[in-house]
This record gives C-alpha cells, sequence and structure tokens, in this order.
C-alpha cells in the first residue's frame, strides 16, 4: 500500500493513540481482504508472519478499521485516482460505470 501513502496512516487507532503496530499495512490489507470476501480471516492469516496471526488481525479489525478510517482512505485513494491520466480522460472522477450503467455527477462526493 505504499503506492498510496495516505493510505496506510488513515488507519488510526481507536484510543487516538499515535503508536503504530509494525507492519499495520500489511494487517489492514489482510482485515480488508477477508471483509471484501467474506471469508472470515482463516485464509488470510500466516501463523509465521506476526502481522497476518488471528489476534493480530482480529485487533486491527476491531481497533484500525472503522468508517472514519475507511473513509479516510477512500479519499486517498480517489485522489490518487484522480492524478491517472486514463481517469482524467474518462471524466476525472466525475463519471462511473456499473454494469454498463454510466452514472454522472455534477459535484466532488468524496472529499
Amino acid at each position: 500500500m505504499s503506492w498510496v501513502p495516505g493510505f496506510a496512516e488513515s488507519f488510526t487507532h481507536a484510543s487516538g493513540n499515535g503508536a503504530r503496530v509494525a507492519d499495520l499495512g500489511l494487517s489492514v490489507a489482510a482485515v480488508l481482504c477477508a471483509h471484501a470476501m467474506n471469508v472470515g480471516f482463516k485464509p488470510v492469516t500466516s501463523p509465521g508472519v506476526d502481522a497476518l496471526t488471528r489476534d493480530r488481525l482480529h485487533h486491527v479489525d476491531q481497533n484500525y478499521v472503522r468508517l472514519e478510517t475507511l473513509t479516510a482512505a477512500n479519499v486517498e485513494l480517489v485522489k490518487a485516482q484522480a492524478e491517472i491520466e486514463l481517469a482524467q480522460l474518462w471524466g476525472g472522477g466525475l463519471l462511473a460505470a456499473v454494469d454498463g450503467v454510466r452514472f454522472a455527477l455534477d459535484k466532488r462526493s468524496v472529499y
């Protein structure tokens, strides 16, 4: 996730404490994949990797992955996508196509 530096930094601890666990980006990626694929944590765990243990993933899910952190991370992804030349040619973030249906926005709604 280092290709969008603000993405990983968006995931802050619920307590507001500035301390971060080691390899937080890897843990967040695993948690997001588990949720996106609706498979639970077992398929994304790796007992030999501290960032991918079941306990770590549960901790990250409970303390770092929240609505406000997901929203902040999504803003970083949208900003990064807006810088891609092809995305600019396709409307600069003001057009979306889902299942062949095109949606146009009259204003920016994410940030």
